[in-house]
């Protein structure tokens, strides 16, 4: 054979073969092309966004999809933000335009490098006024504050950005343990604004509870009387079926030799649809207040009874140093679960928005 009409047979052979050899290598690709896909099906997301708040205010960013973890940044404006995502407004703003405020953008970056901005302005005469008031301070351990909000426009929401213990609405409770946490109030406006409560003491104690009664179909239950605190509020299937609210609500006091106080706290089974409820265990001898058993079926017939063992308070004695009800319209199967370190004594119907379907748990922290 002729070398010139070898190398004409060759060369398409050599091109079959390198297009062989570069689709099998290309198949890398497709591993990549699944990881911007999987970025695409979890997009990264930042919160809060869209806020105004005062010289001063501090915030606390939080990331959402992507994939952690994530680091934050200041990429304009002034102010300092910890990688963390824990920003601190200036103390005075830098003037951008005739209305005295500044515009500052938040980024967030996850582990992918993928990134997500948020804007944020600062005003030297907005959301600056924005705080609560609490008694007592510095606050006890495992004790139930009422939040005061004063400043900005109601009405307000409430977000824990650090420490621990558990925020519902505007009643904190603080941890079994000295700390301080910050808690953040947003105003009608989207105006910002926070509040530092110390924590630090002994556990306090409860000295009484009080539950509204069932039937007065009142919204949002009408409030607990003088010196009590609202630990949760549960559906009022009454007279006008689901209605209005039964509050539940506590007493703190101190744990002095002699003091009557909370030893412990049951809600006796739903689900039996017992006439007059089922009978509060040996010892139980308050029944602090009845609830409509609308539990099991979802049908309301009969009652559940709050059943408190209150006794006078020794030294090392175990008593309830705190208690709440999750919250309604959960709707969830056994109920949310309770707090760390918290107990489930009980549960109750979730009648909230109007339908009955899971339940409410009614948690208990024991302490000395």
């Amino acid at each position: 054979m002729k070398p010139s009409m070898k190398n004409s047979l060759l060369t398409p052979i050599m091109a079959i073969l390198v297009a062989f050899v570069v689709t099998q290598n290309c198949s890398p690709v497709q591993t990549s092309s699944s990881q911007y896909a999987a970025q695409s099906l979890n997009p990264l997301g930042i919160s809060p966004i869209g806020l105004t708040i005062g010289t001063g205010t501090t915030l606390q960013f939080t990331g959402t999809g992507g994939n952690p973890p994530y680091s934050f940044s200041l990429i304009n404006g002034t102010g300092t933000i910890s990688s963390t995502g824990f920003y601190t407004a200036p103390s005075t703003v830098t003037v951008t335009s005739t209305t005295n405020t500044e515009t500052v953008t938040i980024q967030i970056t996850d582990s992918l490098g993928q990134v997500q901005t948020t804007g944020v302005i600062i005003s030297s005469s907005s959301g600056s006024g924005i705080t609560a008031s609490y008694t007592p301070n510095p606050a006890p351990t495992s004790t139930l504050l009422t939040l005061t909000p004063s400043g900005g426009t109601a009405p307000y929401t409430y977000t824990l950005i650090s420490g621990g213990g558990t925020l519902s609405l505007n009643t904190y409770t603080t941890p079994n343990y000295n700390e301080t946490a910050t808690i953040q109030l947003t105003d009608a406006s989207n105006n910002s604004g926070v509040v530092s409560i110390t924590v630090s003491g002994s556990n306090g104690s409860i000295t009484a509870v009080y539950i509204t009664q069932l039937g007065t179909n009142i919204p949002g239950g009408g409030g607990c009387p003088a010196s009590y605190q609202q630990v949760g509020a549960v559906a009022d299937v009454g007279q006008q079926g689901i209605y209005g609210d039964q509050v539940i609500c506590g007493q703190v006091g101190t744990q002095t030799a002699g003091t009557t106080v909370l030893a412990n706290l049951y809600v006796t089974a739903g689900g039996t649809h017992a006439s007059a409820g089922l009978s509060c265990p040996a010892g139980y001898s308050t029944v602090i207040g009845t609830l409509e058993d609308c539990e099991s079926t979802g049908t309301c017939g009969g009652l559940q009874n709050v059943c408190g063992f209150f006794a006078a308070y020794q030294t090392n004695m175990t008593i309830v140093t705190n208690f709440y009800v999750t919250p309604e319209n959960q709707h969830a199967v056994g109920g949310v679960a309770c707090a760390n370190g918290y107990s489930q004594v009980g549960t109750v119907a979730d009648c909230g928005g109007g339908t009955c379907y899971g339940t409410q748990s009614v948690c208990v922290l024991y302490g000395l």
